[in-house]
C-alpha cells in the first residue's frame, strides 16, 4: 500500500487532533451496518485510531442554512454556484435510479483525480447500478444540453446523511458544478433536520488524509473535523 503524504501534513495534522469529539449512531439495514463495520475497522496508517474516527468531516444541520453560509463558508462556493447557474446548469434530486449510461460517462471522463487513480469500482457497470440502487435519491446536475454532469449519493445511515460518492464531469468541472451540487445537497439537508427524527449531521469522509484540493473543497463549502465514536443503533 502506498503511503498517502496527505496524513502527515503538519497542518491537516494539528487541526484534526484538536478538534470537537461527537458520538454518533448508525442504524438500518445490511447495508448501513458493513458501513459501520468499515468506519469501525483499525485505520491501515494508524492502526490505534478506528478507521473513521479522527478528522471526520462533518456540518452540524442546527440553525438555517443562510447562516451556514453566512458563518462557515467561504466565498468560493457562492461564486461558483453563481458562476455554474450563469452557464444555464441546472440542479435536480431523482427519486428513481439516474441513467447508468450517463453515471458512467461521468466515472469514466478522468482516471486520474486529485493525483490519484480512480477506485476500479467506478469502472465496474454493474457494482455501479447496485450502489445506485442502494443509496435512495441521486442528486444531480444537469448541463444545458439536459445530460447528467456531476452527482451526489447521500444515504441515510442513522444519525447522518452520509456524502458517499460524489463526482462530476471531466469536462465540465472548470464551470463550478460540484459548487452548485453541494450547495443544493447541503441547503437541502439543513431544511429536513428540521423534521422529526431526520439526521442533524452531514457527512462527507475525512479532512484528514484527503488531498489539498479536496480537503479545501470541504472546508469551503463548511465541513469540519471531529472526533467521532461510532455507536449501532437501535432507531427511534
Amino acid at each position: 500500500m502506498a503511503i498517502n503524504p496527505n496524513y502527515f501534513a503538519w497542518s491537516a495534522l494539528k487541526a484534526n487532533l484538536w478538534a470537537d469529539a461527537v458520538t454518533l449512531r448508525m442504524f438500518g439495514d445490511d447495508y448501513v451496518r458493513a458501513k459501520y463495520n468499515y468506519f469501525r475497522s483499525p485505520h491501515p496508517r494508524f492502526p490505534l485510531v478506528r478507521r473513521k474516527s479522527l478528522g471526520v468531516a462533518l456540518i452540524e444541520l442546527q440553525g438555517s442554512y443562510a447562516d451556514h453560509v453566512r458563518l462557515r463558508q467561504r466565498s468560493e462556493p457562492k461564486r461558483k454556484s453563481k458562476m455554474a447557474l450563469k452557464h444555464k446548469y441546472a440542479y435536480e434530486k431523482l427519486e428513481g435510479i439516474p441513467p447508468i449510461d450517463e453515471i458512467m460517462g461521468i466515472n469514466e471522463s478522468l482516471s486520474l483525480r486529485q493525483g490519484r487513480e480512480m477506485d476500479p469500482i467506478y469502472f465496474d457497470r454493474k457494482a455501479f447500478e447496485k450502489i445506485l440502487s442502494e443509496s435512495g435519491p441521486a442528486h444531480v446536475v444537469r448541463c444545458p444540453k439536459g445530460k447528467i454532469v456531476g452527482y451526489i449519493l447521500v444515504p441515510n445511515i442513522g444519525d447522518v446523511w452520509l456524502v458517499d460518492y460524489i463526482l462530476g464531469h471531466g469536462d465540465h468541472l472548470k464551470n463550478g458544478i460540484m459548487y452548485l451540487l453541494m450547495n443544493k445537497v447541503i441547503e437541502e439537508k439543513f431544511e429536513l433536520a428540521k423534521t422529526e427524527r431526520s439526521p442533524q449531521w452531514l457527512m462527507y469522509d475525512t479532512l484528514l488524509g484527503a488531498g489539498e484540493g479536496l480537503r479545501y473543497f470541504k472546508g469551503a463549502t463548511g465541513f469540519s473535523p471531529y472526533w467521532v465514536r461510532w455507536k449501532w443503533g437501535p432507531a427511534p
